[in-house]
């Protein structure tokens, strides 16, 4: 054969082989939503795939619905208002019970982002005190979006103000009176706030900076239950499991007994026909090999995160370690890419809730022994000390660093500013002033 023919046959393998190797990572990083959409087209298109007999799962639905909370809701598509609550909430939330509370308030969200359903109604749901919904509610309000979760427009609008240091008596005395605001009874505005004319031109314009409605681009229907990738279970004797979660529709397999009639009866029409009918055998023993890869590999991945965040599992995001996808492409012997892409879009259900697989993946931070601790820890520490707070023991930043380092951790005022704006946590003469208001009330 030629030498430019050798090359230029060559040349065409290597462009197959990569587009084939570029669909193969393209699967791995695909959410499960994702991936079961590009499944069910494959097997819609593809006469020599099909769906497996899959074993029963309801374990796992009742384990993804149940103590894990609905933060197993969480759809692997861009995230919208609710999705993003959940997700934060999670992260925020120390407590169990508050994670439960907290994703009941996100579904008893209308869709402007007010709260539809009365807080002593969801105690009684959730089997808590009403306070206990109250402070969670409270919390959530001051995620991103600002102001969802209010009651009432009026209350909508003060957090927002409050959250940029513009809520002051005259303020409050606008809120207190939005129906004059809407009558446009200018007169009675100003005397109600005790403000001339030019002030009230500037307070009415500060409230057209805001959002009325936080909510509005949730234009998502409501979340709907759905499996996680993986689950970790605690074994009877000791020790963790970590197990693949529901394949649902994205377990095609070879359908082998059209495969094996097409070998005892080979088709009898053109080149054509056979062309297709070897495209379609090629295909689909490809995927399912991808497939199972895919699910062997996302298993290994999982099982060494566990391994090395296993005081994660025994006492929740403070026990986190530092750990990053070299450490874990090293363990599992994988690239480094293959593990970014794995872990993509992927969830856990762990006895602490569901998280996705890259917040296990956090920063190391100095520890006062000179070992290194996990920042990820350090943000759970600054929630429970922040949740733990009375209106006489408000922690300024620089209490919270003293705090820290009784713990452990090494870390300087500038972080703990921003962990504090990561967790929706305002500073420390908000927090005073929050409850100065709540004791007036």
């Amino acid at each position: 054969m030629p030498v430019a023919l050798v090359q230029k046959v060559g040349q065409r393998q290597r462009l197959a082989i990569t587009a084939r190797m570029r669909e193969t990572l393209r699967i791995l990083r695909l959410s499960h939503t994702d991936l079961e959409a590009f499944v069910a087209a494959q097997v819609d298109d593809n006469p020599f795939l099909e769906w497996p007999d899959t074993p029963h799962v309801a374990e796992w639905r009742a384990m993804a619905s149940g103590d894990a909370d609905r933060m197993a809701r969480i759809p692997a598509h861009a995230p919208t208002v609710r999705e993003r609550l959940l997700r934060d909430l999670a992260l925020s939330l120390e407590d169990a019970t508050d994670r439960r509370v907290g994703a009941m308030l996100v579904d008893g969200l209308d869709d402007s982002g007010r709260l539809g359903v009365d807080v002593s109604v969801l105690a009684r749901r959730a089997g808590v005190a009403p306070a206990r919904v109250e402070a969670v509610r409270q919390r959530m309000m001051r995620l991103d979006p600002v102001g969802v979760g209010a009651r009432s427009l009026a209350e909508c609008l003060e957090v927002q103000l409050r959250e940029r240091g513009r809520y002051d008596p005259a303020m409050e005395a606008l809120l207190a009176n939005l129906p004059l605001l809407a009558r446009r009874d200018m007169a009675r505005l100003r005397a109600a706030c005790g403000v001339d004319a030019d002030d009230l031109a500037d307070m009415i314009d500060e409230l057209r900076r805001l959002n009325p409605r936080p909510g509005e681009d949730d234009s998502a229907p409501p979340l709907s239950a759905r499996l996680p990738d993986l689950v970790v279970m605690r074994l009877t004797g000791g020790g963790w499991h970590v197990m693949a979660g529901d394949e649902g529709r994205t377990a095609a397999s070879l359908n082998t007994t059209l495969l094996d009639r097409c070998r005892v009866q080979p088709a009898r029409e053109g080149e054509d026909a056979q062309a297709r009918m070897a495209e379609w055998i090629s295909n689909a023993r490809w995927l399912t090999h991808t497939l199972q890869r895919r699910k062997r590999s996302l298993l290994l991945v999982g099982q060494h995160i566990m391994f090395r965040q296993e005081a994660f599992l025994e006492q929740g995001p403070q026990g986190l370690r530092p750990l990053s996808m070299k450490r874990i492409a090293q363990d599992v012997r994988l690239h480094e890419s293959t593990v970014s892409r794995l872990v993509a879009n992927k969830h856990i259900v762990t006895p602490c809730g569901l998280y996705p697989l890259k917040f296990f993946f956090t920063a190391a931070l100095g520890a006062e022994d000179g070992t290194t601790r996990a920042a990820a820890a350090a943000r759970a520490h600054v929630s429970r000390l922040v949740q733990n707070e009375t209106a006489g023991s408000v922690l300024s930043d620089a209490g919270i660093v003293a705090a820290l380092g009784q713990c452990g951790f090494s870390v300087s005022r500038r972080t703990i500013v921003k962990y504090r704006r990561m967790l929706g946590i305002p500073s420390s003469f908000q927090r005073r002033r929050d409850y100065g208001m709540n004791r007036g009330r």
